[in-house]
């Protein structure tokens, strides 16, 4: 986000996090009870206190200046870059906040404001305009614009991993200039005669303004960032950061979120992947699509998923809204018809050598995998594909099957062997 006209602090820009960060949560839980999202029309509100407690820190109020904060935010004008987006918007220009405004309900101060078009789009839209959850406990902890800026860019990255990196991401790799603009909030000039715009330069930035704002980031959060430049004839053409994690503290996650993390950090997606898409999609959507990359990623017999996070938001990106309700209740006309007491025997039968032949150890399970192929083969049903996958531990439906059934006929004739000696 990169101001081109007023100039926010950075107070007004951990302010206006938190205004998105409730407008997000307004909007996901009017959609929730309605089944609609809020037009660009719609007034957000939230008490003053709650948009300021969480951006707020050590003996600072500043709820007094709010008024100013918010002026400030409704004058302002910037620009959304992307610079290493493949596809999608990779930049927009707009207003943060056509309309601002406080009032008082029953002695307690409100802020009431509007979300532009664009901002109103992306929010309804998560899936075309996918948005990293930043935290901002720790952006409070923040006192420099630069600092707050740099950390936002960083957050982005903290899971863009580098290879044999020991748990070291990067950010985007952009020219110095780019970085001047995305990190300072100084405007820059342009020379009337020529039309250029006359920035400050890199080195300058980087020494007043860049090295401070990594220090407090490593000292202050929960990442630590470091400077990456490429020169040319001793001349910077590209900068970016390395990002690393640091090891948190404990935080509360619920337990239905905690199953689906769990689900997806076993197949290679990224926790703040699974949490993302926690927060603009349904658990049941997000259980969904965990099930379709579980299909895919279990068939052995295919190459491996080269890339577990973006495979899943391709296949999220595509699933429908979903929403579970409760089963239904059978009228009398729909009541099941009588059920055949041998049948049910049978299959409560089935059912219980079904699992206990599932229970047994793999060298077992293999034993009757190759009796089964044996079967199949005689009857000219077999493929070597299953074959191939059955000496892998990998069996297939109808394979399974067979194995059941010889699992079966051998279990009854022990039985019966034992009732007639």
């Amino acid at each position: 986000m990169i101001p081109r006209v007023g100039k926010l602090t950075a107070v007004e820009r951990k302010l206006f996090n938190s205004i998105l960060m409730s407008s997000i949560s307004q909007f996901n839980e009017h959609r929730e009870k309605s089944g609609s999202g809020l037009d660009g029309n719609h007034t957000y509100s939230a008490p003053a206190d709650e948009l300021l407690d969480v951006i707020e820190v050590g003996e600072s109020n500043l709820k007094g200046s709010l008024r100013k904060y918010m002026l400030s935010l409704r004058r302002s004008e910037v620009e959304w870059d992307a610079p290493d987006a493949k596809s999608g918007v990779i930049w927009s220009n707009t207003t943060v906040l056509p309309r601002a405004e406080m009032e008082l309900r029953n002695g307690r101060l409100w802020a009431r404001w509007k979300l532009s078009d664009e901002l109103t789009e992306a929010i309804s839209n998560t899936k075309e305009f996918p948005f990293t959850r930043l935290d901002l406990a720790q952006i409070a902890k923040l006192k420099s614009y630069t600092a707050v800026a740099l950390y936002e860019i960083c957050a982005r990255y903290r899971n863009n991993f580098l290879k044999g990196g020991d748990g070291i991401c990067l950010t985007s790799a952009s020219e110095p200039e780019w970085w001047v603009d995305a990190l300072t909030n100084v405007l820059p000039k342009v020379d009337k005669k020529t039309g250029e715009v006359q920035r400050r330069e890199w080195r300058k930035v980087k020494s007043e303004a860049v090295q401070k704002a990594m220090e407090e980031i490593n000292k202050e959060t929960d990442l630590d960032v470091d400077l990456i430049e490429k020169k040319e004839n001793r001349s910077v053409v590209l900068v970016q950061f390395s990002v690393r994690q640091k090891r948190g503290t404990s935080r509360e996650v619920q337990t239905g979120h905690f199953d689906l993390i769990k689900t997806g950090l076993r197949m290679g997606i990224a926790q703040a992947r699974i949490e993302t898409a926690l927060l603009s999609n349904s658990p049941a959507e997000v259980s969904f699509a965990l099930a379709k990359f579980e299909g895919r990623f279990s068939k052995k017999e295919m190459p491996p998923i080269e890339k577990p996070n973006t495979y899943f938001a391709s296949i999220l990106k595509n699933i429908e809204p979903i929403d579970i309700v409760a089963d239904k209740v059978k009228t009398a006309e729909q009541a099941p018809a009588p059920v055949d007491p041998v049948k049910a025997d049978l299959a409560a039968k089935h059912s219980l050598l079904r699992d206990e032949f599932m229970a047994m150890p793999d060298t077992i399970k293999a034993q009757f995998a190759q009796k089964a192929i044996a079967a199949l083969r005689e009857r000219r049903m077999s493929t070597p594909r299953m074959i191939d996958n059955a000496n892998n531990g990998v069996w297939a439906p109808l394979l399974l099957a067979e194995m059941l059934n010889t699992f079966t006929k051998e279990k009854d004739f022990a039985l019966t062997t034992q009732s007639n000696p």
